[in-house]
């Protein structure tokens, strides 16, 4: 299976604060293993993106994007439709087909699957 090709997104966030633009690369759908290790079975330990875990119940590509942007992290990942995995490297476990759960925030984007990250690298 070949992964599908590269694409570039642009977020434009306007609220309170000045526009902000980030913008992300499609990386393609990567096995995560889960979280290993008590005493916190839900956290980032042995996860394929392993530096931050951010949960929302409206999660989208943009806002995973722009949150992982904000902390510094060069990759993005979104999975299970409200999960939103931050860090800097990815891939550990190698690629999956499974990415096929729809953004809890926009169900026209796909976030993920289970065990399975849709993964970006943030510019």
């Amino acid at each position: 299976m070949r992964p599908s090709p590269p694409w570039l997104l642009i977020v434009f966030l306007v609220g309170c604060r000045p526009t902000v633009t980030v913008s992300a690369v499609s990386l393609g759908c990567f096995r995560d293993q889960g979280a290993q290790g008590r005493p916190n079975p839900t956290g980032t330990t042995g996860r394929d993106v392993d530096g931050l875990l951010v949960t929302e119940t409206n999660m989208t590509t943009e806002r995973c994007v722009e949150a992982c942007s904000s902390k510094g992290f060069s990759v993005a990942a979104t999975q299970w439709r409200v999960q939103c995995f931050c860090g800097n490297s990815y891939g550990k476990s190698g690629p999956a087909a499974n990415c096929n759960q729809p953004c809890a925030g926009n169900p026209h984007e796909i976030c993920g699957g289970d065990y399975a990250s849709s993964v970006y690298r943030v510019r």
